[in-house]
Protein backbone atom coordinates (compact mmCIF):
# COMPACT_ATOMS: atom_id res chain seq x y z
CA UNK A 1 0.00 0.00 0.00
CA UNK A 2 1.44 3.28 -0.90
CA UNK A 3 0.64 6.33 0.92
CA UNK A 4 1.88 9.71 -0.46
CA UNK A 5 4.23 12.04 1.46
CA UNK A 6 1.60 15.08 1.43
CA UNK A 7 -1.21 12.79 2.23
CA UNK A 8 -1.35 14.30 5.83
CA UNK A 9 -1.24 18.11 4.31
CA UNK A 10 -3.23 17.04 1.08
CA UNK A 11 -6.63 19.39 0.99
CA UNK A 12 -8.84 16.31 0.83
CA UNK A 13 -7.24 15.22 4.09
CA UNK A 14 -7.87 18.71 5.44
CA UNK A 15 -11.07 18.93 4.16
CA UNK A 16 -12.52 15.53 6.14
CA UNK A 17 -10.18 16.65 9.57
CA UNK A 18 -12.72 19.83 8.90
CA UNK A 19 -15.94 18.32 7.96
CA UNK A 20 -15.38 16.00 10.93
CA UNK A 21 -13.78 18.23 13.26
CA UNK A 22 -11.40 15.45 14.06
CA UNK A 23 -7.69 16.02 13.97
CA UNK A 24 -7.40 11.81 13.59
CA UNK A 25 -9.70 11.52 10.25
CA UNK A 26 -6.54 10.69 8.26
CA UNK A 27 -6.50 7.65 10.60
CA UNK A 28 -10.08 6.98 9.42
CA UNK A 29 -8.49 6.80 5.51
CA UNK A 30 -5.69 4.21 6.50
CA UNK A 31 -8.18 1.99 7.99
CA UNK A 32 -10.16 2.30 4.59
CA UNK A 33 -6.98 1.59 2.26
CA UNK A 34 -5.52 -1.12 4.46
CA UNK A 35 -9.12 -2.99 4.31
CA UNK A 36 -8.73 -3.01 0.49
CA UNK A 37 -5.21 -4.41 0.65
CA UNK A 38 -6.46 -7.10 3.21
CA UNK A 39 -8.99 -7.87 0.53
CA UNK A 40 -7.20 -7.64 -2.61
CA UNK A 41 -10.03 -5.17 -3.89
CA UNK A 42 -10.69 -1.20 -4.05
CA UNK A 43 -14.76 -2.37 -4.37
CA UNK A 44 -16.86 -3.32 -1.27
CA UNK A 45 -20.03 -4.89 -2.23
CA UNK A 46 -22.08 -3.07 0.01
CA UNK A 47 -22.00 0.35 0.41
CA UNK A 48 -24.19 0.33 3.58
CA UNK A 49 -22.74 3.73 6.18
CA UNK A 50 -22.71 1.29 8.89
CA UNK A 51 -20.12 -0.35 7.01
CA UNK A 52 -18.32 2.40 5.65
CA UNK A 53 -18.04 3.81 9.47
CA UNK A 54 -17.09 0.21 10.97
CA UNK A 55 -14.28 -0.44 8.07
CA UNK A 56 -12.87 3.01 9.22
CA UNK A 57 -13.36 2.70 13.17
CA UNK A 58 -15.01 6.11 13.28
CA UNK A 59 -16.86 5.12 16.42
CA UNK A 60 -17.57 8.41 17.77
CA UNK A 61 -18.74 9.84 14.75
CA UNK A 62 -22.51 9.38 13.49
CA UNK A 63 -22.57 6.70 10.89
CA UNK A 64 -24.40 9.21 8.00
CA UNK A 65 -22.22 11.94 8.98
CA UNK A 66 -19.01 10.13 8.49
CA UNK A 67 -20.37 8.46 5.28
CA UNK A 68 -21.18 11.50 4.04
CA UNK A 69 -17.72 13.56 4.59
CA UNK A 70 -16.07 10.79 3.22
CA UNK A 71 -17.28 11.12 0.04
CA UNK A 72 -17.76 14.99 -0.38
CA UNK A 73 -13.83 14.74 0.64
CA UNK A 74 -13.50 12.22 -2.22
CA UNK A 75 -11.97 9.27 -0.49
CA UNK A 76 -14.68 6.70 -1.60
CA UNK A 77 -17.85 7.30 -4.12
CA UNK A 78 -21.43 4.83 -3.99
CA UNK A 79 -21.37 2.97 -7.66
CA UNK A 80 -24.34 0.86 -8.42
CA UNK A 81 -24.63 0.44 -4.67
CA UNK A 82 -21.37 -0.42 -4.06
CA UNK A 83 -19.01 1.59 -1.64
CA UNK A 84 -15.67 2.74 -4.04
CA UNK A 85 -12.24 3.69 -2.37
CA UNK A 86 -11.26 6.26 -4.80
CA UNK A 87 -8.22 6.03 -6.91
CA UNK A 88 -7.03 3.61 -4.98
CA UNK A 89 -6.43 0.98 -7.79
CA UNK A 90 -4.61 3.00 -9.70
CA UNK A 91 -2.70 4.32 -6.85
CA UNK A 92 -1.48 1.14 -6.43
CA UNK A 93 -1.07 0.07 -9.88
CA UNK A 94 1.73 -2.21 -9.47
CA UNK A 95 0.47 -4.23 -6.35
CA UNK A 96 -3.14 -4.84 -8.11
CA UNK A 97 -0.93 -5.93 -11.11
CA UNK A 98 0.91 -8.49 -9.02
CA UNK A 99 -2.20 -9.74 -7.49
CA UNK A 100 -3.56 -10.82 -11.10
CA UNK A 101 -0.49 -12.02 -12.26
CA UNK A 102 -0.31 -14.90 -9.44
CA UNK A 103 -3.68 -15.92 -10.25
CA UNK A 104 -1.93 -16.87 -13.60
CA UNK A 105 0.60 -18.70 -11.66
CA UNK A 106 3.58 -16.05 -11.95
CA UNK A 107 6.00 -15.21 -13.83
CA UNK A 108 6.83 -18.06 -16.11
CA UNK A 109 10.20 -20.28 -15.06
CA UNK A 110 12.90 -20.68 -16.94
CA UNK A 111 13.02 -23.48 -18.59
CA UNK A 112 16.39 -25.68 -18.35
CA UNK A 113 18.77 -25.63 -21.40
CA UNK A 114 18.17 -28.69 -23.21
CA UNK A 115 21.72 -28.20 -25.02
CA UNK A 116 24.80 -28.16 -22.00
CA UNK A 117 28.66 -27.52 -22.42
CA UNK A 118 30.62 -30.92 -23.00
CA UNK A 119 33.23 -31.57 -20.12
CA UNK A 120 36.59 -31.67 -20.99
CA UNK A 121 38.29 -34.29 -23.20
CA UNK A 122 41.43 -33.16 -23.53
CA UNK A 123 44.23 -30.18 -22.84
CA UNK A 124 43.49 -26.91 -24.81
CA UNK A 125 45.60 -26.89 -27.47
CA UNK A 126 46.18 -23.62 -27.69
CA UNK A 127 48.83 -22.24 -24.88
CA UNK A 128 50.26 -19.20 -23.52
CA UNK A 129 52.42 -17.37 -26.60
CA UNK A 130 55.94 -17.82 -25.32
CA UNK A 131 57.89 -13.84 -25.28
CA UNK A 132 58.87 -12.17 -28.02
CA UNK A 133 62.48 -12.04 -28.39
CA UNK A 134 62.98 -8.14 -27.78
CA UNK A 135 60.69 -8.59 -24.60
CA UNK A 136 63.00 -11.33 -23.70
CA UNK A 137 66.04 -9.60 -24.25
CA UNK A 138 64.87 -6.63 -22.42
CA UNK A 139 64.10 -8.58 -19.29
CA UNK A 140 67.70 -10.19 -19.39
CA UNK A 141 68.80 -6.53 -19.77
CA UNK A 142 67.11 -5.53 -16.64
CA UNK A 143 68.50 -8.16 -14.47
CA UNK A 144 72.09 -7.29 -15.35
CA UNK A 145 71.84 -4.04 -14.67
CA UNK A 146 69.92 -5.09 -11.19
CA UNK A 147 72.85 -7.25 -10.40
CA UNK A 148 75.51 -4.45 -11.38
CA UNK A 149 74.11 -2.14 -9.27
CA UNK A 150 75.38 -3.77 -6.03
CA UNK A 151 78.67 -5.07 -7.64
CA UNK A 152 81.26 -2.72 -6.15
CA UNK A 153 84.60 -1.97 -7.79
CA UNK A 154 87.87 -2.74 -5.77
CA UNK A 155 88.99 0.41 -5.01
CA UNK A 156 86.00 0.92 -2.98
CA UNK A 157 85.80 -2.28 -1.43
CA UNK A 158 89.52 -1.67 -0.55
CA UNK A 159 88.37 2.00 1.40
CA UNK A 160 85.05 0.37 2.85
CA UNK A 161 87.22 -2.49 4.24
CA UNK A 162 88.62 0.37 6.79
CA UNK A 163 86.23 2.81 6.90
CA UNK A 164 82.88 0.34 7.02
CA UNK A 165 80.75 2.80 8.71
CA UNK A 166 76.99 3.45 7.33
CA UNK A 167 75.59 1.84 4.51
CA UNK A 168 77.60 -0.02 2.07
CA UNK A 169 75.46 0.29 -0.84
CA UNK A 170 75.05 4.37 0.18
CA UNK A 171 78.03 4.79 0.31
CA UNK A 172 79.08 3.08 -3.21
CA UNK A 173 76.72 5.34 -4.59
CA UNK A 174 78.13 8.27 -3.01
CA UNK A 175 81.43 6.76 -4.74
CA UNK A 176 80.87 7.27 -7.41
CA UNK A 177 78.84 10.42 -7.78
CA UNK A 178 82.00 11.79 -6.54
CA UNK A 179 84.12 10.17 -9.37
CA UNK A 180 86.42 7.88 -7.28
CA UNK A 181 86.81 4.79 -9.22
CA UNK A 182 90.44 5.76 -10.97
CA UNK A 183 91.34 7.88 -8.36
CA UNK A 184 94.27 7.35 -5.47
CA UNK A 185 92.45 5.20 -2.83
CA UNK A 186 95.60 4.56 -0.64
CA UNK A 187 95.30 8.61 0.30
CA UNK A 188 91.40 7.84 0.75
CA UNK A 189 92.41 5.32 2.93
CA UNK A 190 95.17 7.14 4.66
CA UNK A 191 92.69 10.05 5.56
CA UNK A 192 89.81 7.13 6.20
CA UNK A 193 92.12 6.59 9.08
CA UNK A 194 93.15 9.34 10.80
CA UNK A 195 89.45 10.75 11.10
CA UNK A 196 88.51 7.42 12.80
CA UNK A 197 91.35 7.49 15.52
CA UNK A 198 90.32 11.13 15.80
CA UNK A 199 86.92 10.71 16.76
CA UNK A 200 87.79 7.13 18.74
CA UNK A 201 90.28 9.28 20.67
CA UNK A 202 87.63 12.06 21.43
CA UNK A 203 84.96 9.45 22.00
CA UNK A 204 82.70 11.33 18.56
CA UNK A 205 80.35 9.69 16.68
CA UNK A 206 81.70 8.68 12.87
CA UNK A 207 79.99 10.25 9.90
CA UNK A 208 78.58 7.43 8.14
CA UNK A 209 80.29 6.59 4.36
CA UNK A 210 78.10 8.06 2.29
CA UNK A 211 78.37 11.54 4.28
CA UNK A 212 81.82 11.36 4.42
CA UNK A 213 82.23 10.66 0.62
CA UNK A 214 79.92 13.42 -0.43
CA UNK A 215 81.40 15.96 2.19
CA UNK A 216 84.99 15.12 0.34
CA UNK A 217 86.76 14.95 4.02
CA UNK A 218 89.71 13.59 2.38
CA UNK A 219 91.01 16.75 0.33
CA UNK A 220 90.65 19.33 3.24
CA UNK A 221 92.70 19.78 5.92
CA UNK A 222 89.65 20.00 8.35
CA UNK A 223 89.49 20.34 12.25
CA UNK A 224 87.69 17.37 13.68
CA UNK A 225 85.77 19.11 16.51
CA UNK A 226 84.26 21.76 14.03
CA UNK A 227 82.42 18.94 12.53
CA UNK A 228 83.12 20.38 9.03
CA UNK A 229 86.18 21.24 6.93
CA UNK A 230 88.58 23.82 8.08
CA UNK A 231 89.13 25.43 4.23
CA UNK A 232 85.28 26.33 4.50
CA UNK A 233 86.52 28.68 7.49
CA UNK A 234 89.53 29.71 6.84
CA UNK A 235 88.03 31.07 3.46
CA UNK A 236 85.33 33.31 5.11
CA UNK A 237 88.47 34.46 7.22
CA UNK A 238 90.38 35.33 4.83
CA UNK A 239 88.58 36.56 1.41
CA UNK A 240 87.26 40.08 1.33
CA UNK A 241 83.89 39.35 2.88
CA UNK A 242 83.47 38.67 6.77
CA UNK A 243 81.81 35.33 7.86
CA UNK A 244 78.63 36.31 10.06
CA UNK A 245 79.91 32.96 12.55
CA UNK A 246 80.80 34.46 15.86
CA UNK A 247 81.18 31.11 17.45
CA UNK A 248 83.69 29.94 15.12
CA UNK A 249 87.52 30.96 14.96
CA UNK A 250 89.68 31.18 11.82
CA UNK A 251 91.05 27.66 12.69
CA UNK A 252 87.48 26.03 12.36
CA UNK A 253 87.13 25.33 15.82
CA UNK A 254 83.51 26.08 17.36
CA UNK A 255 84.67 27.89 20.84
Amino acid sequence: MIVQPDFLDHWKTRLLVDLLDDESAPLYVIRLWAHCQNRKTHVIPNGNPNITKAICKASCHGAEKFHSAMIEAGFIAIKNGELVAHDWNSINSTLVRNWANGKLGGRPRKENPTVTQPEPKDNPQVTQPKPRREEKSRVEKNRVDNRNKNTYSDDFSEWWKVYGVGTKANAFTAWKKQGLNNSDVSLLIAEAKKYKEYCQSADRSLKDGQGWLNGRFWESTWTHEAQGTRSQFQNGCQGSKKVNLDSIACNGVIE
